[in-house]
């Protein structure tokens, strides 16, 4: 059954080309959008009758010595799940786009066919070459749909930097493995104590762990598929984690993972609160997925972290879509209220079992840390779904309409799908006593959210101090006065004056030369 496979990758890059030549063709531009949301809802579909379980090589190098030498693809359920809910999330962006009557960008729909094709392969990586190999692809394409959507250039040089930065640590540590003798295969792999640290360092980079935070958009772009494929920079290190967490033999990680997982999602959950509009909205989420991992590393659950990550995906596409309303709107809300209720772990969410291992650490202290956090992130996607303004917002004719309605019933769909098919633990009652707890708190936090607004406001460059921008700015800032100069310098040396520079440097070897 692994032909599959290659009919997939053949799918998502014909369906490129196909979506690049309309867009070239100027009388085939107005069939774009529906294009684009009709290809990727095959290639969804076709998704749905993979195998869940499957494996096949794609090539092996020579000489073995290069970082083992295969490239592989291993398939399991909870990847099948995942990507299922990528796919639908996107198809159904896609769909309710087609409804909103904009302008598609150029190479939108061939930008999302790529990316998402890369982001199954990279989840299905079963070896460190594949990884790396889908890492390096993955940011180049990654770069291009955030310049293509608008993003803030400096911003999007940091993360690219940050991610490039892990890729290259992740070379480094496939090196070590070599070098101890250790296979370059996931499920072979026993890798030693330092290459399992920095290996867990690589993909909290990728993820976002403070003060790596800068990884993730929080500008909503013009496109919302383009807005999401954006966010999922973090899943190629969900990917990552997702491997070492399925080693064999691998017991428990280590406290500092854990500590540095819950004081970031405390950071994003304070900055969250402090912001307003939309901006809240991605920091929120991306606070959401930081609780995700954590509770997966501390339980332990490879499974559950990657169907928590494609329930966050879908949650958060409802959520990009979500327009202002009228109060005789409020119908419109649902999908909001849908996508909140299962980011702050309501059953049967599976999320519902990952924020349990937030409060299950041995530590009491990294506990109240862990419902202080959460309770940050519930209260601001909960403030997110009650925001009012003038003008309606419904499609004006009746298939528009029914073309966003059937976007959303199909991420919808999907969310429920995979829910009804995880087993909710219910865990020690301490835990689910605190995870009670802290959604008390979030309810009081976003129903007082002006007041604690204002609070924060007081300190906003306590905010903006800790949060680092300024000193990505003032980085970014000094590289450009220091390419400056270089340029100056070379202006001098190679421009018009090169000459006299040559005469200047003959006639002091002269004079050294006569001196002697």
């Amino acid at each position: 059954m692994v032909y599959f496979f290659p009919l997939l990758i053949y799918m998502g890059i014909g369906g490129g080309v196909l979506l690049l030549a309309t867009n070239a063709i100027p009388k085939l531009r107005i069939i774009h959008k529906p294009l684009a949301a009709a290809w990727m809802t095959l290639l969804t579909v076709v998704w749905a009758t993979v195998p869940l379980s499957a494996t096949w090589v794609l090539s092996v190098w020579a000489p073995m010595s290069v970082t083992g030498g295969w490239l592989i693809l291993d398939l399991s359920p909870e990847i099948w799940w995942a990507t299922l809910m990528f796919g639908a999330a996107v198809s159904g962006l896609l769909w309710v786009e087609l409804a909103e009557r904009r302008i598609a960008l150029s190479f939108g729909g061939t930008l999302l066919l790529f990316l998402f094709t890369v982001t199954w392969l990279a989840l299905s990586a079963g070896s460190v070459l594949m990884t790396l190999a889908l890492w390096a692809i993955f940011d180049i394409a990654w770069v291009v749909v955030r310049l293509v959507a608008g993003q803030e250039g400096e911003r999007v040089v940091w993360a690219a930097a940050v991610q490039g930065f892990a890729s290259v640590l992740l070379w480094t540590i496939s090196l070590f493995l070599l070098r101890e003798g250790t296979s370059g295969i996931w499920w072979l792999m026993r890798p030693s104590n330092s290459s399992l640290v920095l290996l867990l360092i690589a993909g909290l980079m990728r993820v976002g762990f403070y003060p790596f935070q800068i990884v993730n958009t929080e500008v909503l772009s013009r496109s919302h598929p383009l807005t999401l494929m954006s966010i999922m920079n973090p899943i190629m290190g969900i990917a990552l984690l997702y491997r070492l967490i399925s080693l064999p033999g691998l017991v428990v990680l280590p406290v500092w993972v854990v500590t540095w997982g819950i004081l970031s999602l405390l950071w994003l959950g304070i900055k969250a609160l402090s912001f307003r509009g939309r901006q809240a909205l991605l920091v929120a989420g991306h606070a959401a997925l930081l609780g995700v991992v954590t509770g997966a590393l501390v339980l332990g659950d490879a499974a559950l972290l990657l169907l928590g990550t494609g329930t966050w995906v879908a949650c958060m596409a409802l959520l990009i879509v979500t327009k202002r309303f009228e109060r005789r709107d409020f119908y419109l809300v649902w999908p909001a209220a849908i996508a909140v209720c299962f980011l702050i772990g309501a059953p049967p969410s599976p999320l519902f079992s990952l924020y349990r291992g937030l409060f299950e650490v041995p530590s009491w202290p990294l506990r109240i840390f862990g419902m202080l956090a959460f309770a940050g992130t519930a209260a601001a996607l909960l403030r997110s779904t009650s925001r009012q303004a003038q003008g309606r917002v419904r499609p004006p004719h009746m298939y528009l309409l029914l073309s966003a309605l059937a976007g959303l019933v199909l991420i919808v769909a999907v969310i429920i799908g995979a829910a009804v098919h995880v087993d909710l633990a219910a865990g020690a009652p301490v835990s689910l006593l605190l995870w009670t707890a802290a959604l008390v708190l979030a309810l009081v936090l976003a129903h007082f959210s002006n007041i604690v607004q204002r609070s924060l406001d007081r300190l906003r460059f306590l905010v903006d101090l800790v949060d680092l921008q300024w000193l990505y700015s003032a980085v970014w800032e000094g590289s450009e006065n220091m390419l400056g100069v270089l340029r100056a310098t070379a202006d001098v040396v190679e421009g018009s004056g090169s000459v006299l520079w040559s005469l200047l440097i003959v006639l002091l070897v002269l004079m050294i030369m006569g001196s002697r």
